[in-house]
């Protein structure tokens, strides 16, 4: 599978020699740099929020379900700050399980891999969250950089990451949420599958089936890209369809609990429901869209844009993943909300990433334009931490 650059060349390499263990040294010194100073800088900026007293004693009070975030000291300033919003549910199905309320809509593999590390950590489970979320993260950029290397130019492939890293939602990767796991997932899978191991490809997208529901587009993905190979592996359909195998067993488990449906109670949590969620009659609906849905509008610009940045490129599982990826929200989105949830979904969507330093060529304009993402990240950071609702 080759992309072609700019300029109209075609930059193949093989697969097989960008898998040996000295050169993954590069990328994990890379995604460790890049990491540790963006971890460094989203931390400072929660400081400083806190620091200046802009967090209100009873914010978030009503959706803290019972607990009781430190508001002084340096766990206030660096751990405690990131409880918010569906990190919550997480935490409280760490710490009594799952129940007939929010806690049944989310998928467990994150808790319980969390729950592990927080026993690490001496039992707390807050730092378990951001541990796993953290690792995932670093993982991220490791295979991404290495997915990179194999199908761009050698000139381009590191600014497949910055994109990633500057895009407006991806503090997410850090906090504690599980869009870095089920991504770290889903590119192991495709890289495992490029390389026809199929048995890891098979329990990598089983485990982001298990990790979030946005794993769905990833069996579309590896279907699409694994048919020229059917043939010369009878099992390539099985290893395919693992993250809906994965998702189809949660979701039968909530069902043999005799838990309500997925969508009762998606529609009590956040106002879900299937079907083309806009009413384009409301004027909250376009306030939503250009002033808080703008996170949204943008990562439906770019997941478009790149489906057909993909398709003239003749990637066509690329394409297919991505309009996959696209309709979820689109049709499961709140009714004044359109769009509601895209912005971070769209973190797994990864060919947005190498189609951004296709349509950007080095220049001033470039660099404003990540100055202004940089901005933009420490905006919606802000935003969440201050309780409000973002992506």
């Amino acid at each position: 599978m080759n992309l072609i650059d700019r300029g109209g060349n075609t930059h193949s390499r093989s697969v097989a020699d960008r898998f040996s263990l000295s050169s993954w040294i590069p990328s994990i010194q890379r995604a460790l740099t890049i990491w540790s100073v963006w971890r460094i800088a989203l931390s400072l900026w929660g400081y400083l929020i806190w620091r200046m007293g802009l967090i209100l004693p009873e914010a978030g009070r009503q959706w803290l379900h019972g607990f009781h975030p430190a508001s002084e000291g340096i766990r206030a300033a660096l751990v405690d700050i990131w409880l918010r919003w569906d990190t919550v549910h997480y935490l409280r199905i760490m710490q009594a399980g799952y129940g007939p309320d929010e806690r049944s809509a989310f998928f467990p593999l994150y808790p319980l891999l969390s729950k592990v590390f927080g026993y690490l950590a001496g039992g707390d489970d807050l730092m378990g969250l951001l541990l796993v979320s953290n690792l995932a993260a670093i993982g991220c950029f490791v295979l991404l950089d290495r997915l990179a290397q194999s199908m761009t130019p050698q000139s381009a492939s590191h600014a497949v990451i910055n994109y990633l890293v500057f895009y407006p939602a991806a503090f997410f990767l850090l906090v504690a949420y599980p869009q870095a796991l089920v991504l770290v997932f889903s590119l192991a899978a495709y890289l495992c599958q490029r390389k026809r191991r199929l048995a890891l490809a098979f329990l990598f997208g089983l485990a982001a089936g298990l990790t979030h529901s946005t794993a769905l587009p990833l069996t579309v993905l590896l279907l699409v890209d694994s048919l020229p190979a059917r043939r010369e592996h009878r099992l390539w359909w099985l290893a395919a369809l693992a993250p809906l195998l994965g998702i189809a067993g949660f979701l039968a488990w909530r069902s043999y609990a005799s838990f309500p449906s997925y969508s009762s109670v998606q529609w009590v949590m956040s106002g879900r429901q299937l079907g083309l969620a806009v009413d384009f009659r409301g004027v909250m609906t376009l306030w939503l869209w250009f002033v808080r849905g703008w996170p949204n509008l943008l990562a439906l610009v770019l997941g478009l844009g790149t489906i057909v940045w993909s398709y003239r490129r003749r990637e066509f599982a690329w394409a297919w993943f991505l309009l996959v990826l696209v309709l979820i929200p689109t049709l499961g989105a709140p009714i004044f909300e359109p769009l509601d949830g895209l912005a971070r979904y769209a973190l797994v969507g990864f060919p947005i990433f190498f189609a951004l330093p296709a349509w950007l060529a080095p220049s001033q304009g470039r660099k404003l334009l990540l100055a202004l993402a940089i901005a933009t990240n420490l905006y919606l950071s802000g935003l969440f931490v201050l309780w409000g609702f973002v992506g």
